[in-house]
């Protein structure tokens, strides 16, 4: 989403895209802090004044271009990145749901025999095993 810097001027509104185009993590992606141009460096940077009091506290000083883009650009981009993220989220939801009527099927299994599934570590190993391959700490379930 690099833009030229003839595509800013003053009250150009633009948005900070460093984090938004950063990998994102399980919340999916940040929107974009937005701004507007209130001056033009040399050395083709802008300054902006942002619309939060916070973003300005960390980056009043001359942004560099390819940090930003076009207020309206960056809503398209953000859009689409949380549209991509809302569709992964939804098929996992749907594989963790699956694992869990899975579980709750082993367990009514050992209950109708006499036993605890959570008392038969041999049985669940696999099931931990898969957690902790998958980035789960599963150590501290038993505590």
């Amino acid at each position: 989403m690099k833009q030229k810097a003839s595509l800013y001027t003053v009250g150009s509104r633009v948005a900070h895209i460093v984090d938004m185009e950063e990998e994102y993590g399980s919340e999916g992606p940040s929107e974009p802090y937005y701004g507007e141009v209130i001056a033009l460096t040399t050395d083709d940077k802008l300054v902006v004044k942002w619309d939060s009091d916070y973003h300005q506290s960390y980056h009043s000083g001359p942004i560099p271009l390819d940090e930003v883009a076009l207020e309206k650009d960056a809503k398209v981009e953000y859009t689409r990145l949380e549209e991509e993220f809302n569709e992964i989220v939804d098929a996992l939801t749907t594989k963790m749901e699956e694992a869990g009527k899975f579980i709750k099927e082993a367990a009514k299994l050992a209950k109708e025999h006499g036993f605890e599934l959570n008392e038969m570590s041999d049985v669940y190993y696999p099931l931990y095993n898969a957690m902790d391959k998958a980035g789960w700490n599963t150590s501290s379930f038993s505590c």
